[in-house]
């Protein structure tokens, strides 16, 4: 590693926490209406939140989105703005308006992403990978948006070969939620890699059987499972 590999690596001081976000249940604001306030405007409208931009200009690929779910404001910034959001995006250079905004949303206790310096944030916005069963959230702490796309693509392409076993397993645990005596037992039987191998022989319910008895694996299985 070069030394200044070696100094660099002191930035890593970020910790973050993932979380899920409900997408269709939240409120985000804008500010900003350049390319960056687009992109994170389109990221958020095609997961079906509600989103307000409120800027004088607009980047010309705003007004190409077809949405009932995004409001263009064009004003300058006022605090009554980030009233009713529950996450904030800063998607502007300004440093004297960037630091009140901050100061704002700090006062209101809001969610907030600071694009011009991650660093002075609450918030990041991840790189994202889903399959129909599965989705994984990915950042870099030194800030690699591109590595971070290679790494997510990877990422994806392995839990593809998990998707239908817990799209199966999800659909067991749904089964088995009243059945508090088996439950815990035989979900932890289930999510393992010797059984997905079983799984991907068709043996799963022969050997569910085996260990668990007929009467109980009949309420697992339905027709045509």
């Amino acid at each position: 590693m070069s030394k200044n590999s070696n100094e660099d690596i002191h930035e890593i001081s970020n910790v973050y926490n993932m979380i899920g976000i409900m997408s269709n249940k939240i409120k985000v604001g804008i500010i900003g209406g350049g390319k960056v306030g687009f992109l994170k405007a389109r990221k958020f409208i095609n997961k079906g939140s509600k989103v307000e931009v409120i800027s004088k200009s607009f980047y010309s690929e705003f007004y190409s989105i077809k949405s009932n779910n995004v409001i263009l404001i064009e004003d300058e910034y006022k605090e009554d703005f980030i009233k009713d959001k529950h996450i904030i995006i800063i998607a502007i250079n300004n440093i004297e308006d960037i630091n009140r905004i901050v100061e704002d949303c700090n006062k209101r206790y809001k969610l907030f992403i600071n694009c011009y310096n991650y660093r002075n944030g609450l918030a990041v916005m991840t790189t994202e990978r889903e399959t129909k069963n599965l989705c994984v959230s990915i950042n870099s702490k030194l800030g690699n948006p591109i590595g971070t796309m290679m790494v997510a693509n990877s990422v994806k392409g392995f839990i593809e070969e998990y998707d239908e076993f817990i799209e199966y397993t999800s659909l067991i645990r749904k089964r088995l939620k009243n059945n508090q005596r088996y439950k815990d037992s035989i979900l932890t039987f289930i999510n393992t890699e010797d059984f997905k191998e079983i799984y991907s022989i068709h043996k799963d319910r022969l050997v569910l059987t085996l260990f668990y008895g007929e009467d109980i694996i009949k309420a697992l299985y339905k027709k045509g499972d």
